[in-house]
């Protein structure tokens, strides 16, 4: 996309990404002056895998991103529990739907997550372009 060309960036995946803070500068070079990005991401005061994060507003910073407000997202870990126990409960039909391999993902992750989430936030955090 060309500089300064949207008014808003709502990209929800931030935290996928393997240099957060270049994909940060990525959203903010496509802002205009103007511009807000807002996102979800988790924070965990104990990360146990290295793309855990403590607080995103370090990472805002340093891309450039001023941070206008942060909330936590509620019920976060009870939702999520919930989508997992059902990925588990119905894995066999999720098998038969999309396969073998895609099916293992989605066990993995919810018998890995599942466990951790009390200890994760999700938090909703509104920024804005910033400095230049």
């Amino acid at each position: 996309l060309p500089g300064e060309c949207a008014d808003a960036v709502c990209l929800d995946a931030i935290f996928f990404a393997e240099d957060r803070i270049a994909a940060l500068r990525e959203v903010k070079r496509i802002l205009r002056p103007a511009g807000r990005y807002a996102f979800t991401g988790p924070e965990t005061d104990t990360p146990t895998r290295p793309g855990h994060v403590r607080d995103w507003t370090p990472l805002l910073d340093a891309a450039g991103l001023e941070l206008e407000s942060k909330e936590e997202v509620p019920r976060f870990a009870e939702q999520l529990s919930r989508v997992y126990a059902l990925w588990l409960e119905h894995l066999d039909e999720i098998r038969a739907e999309i396969g073998e391999t895609a099916a293992e993902r989605l066990e993995d992750e919810a018998q890995t997550v599942a466990p951790t989430l009390e200890t994760r936030r999700s938090i909703f955090i509104r920024a804005g372009r910033g400095r230049p």
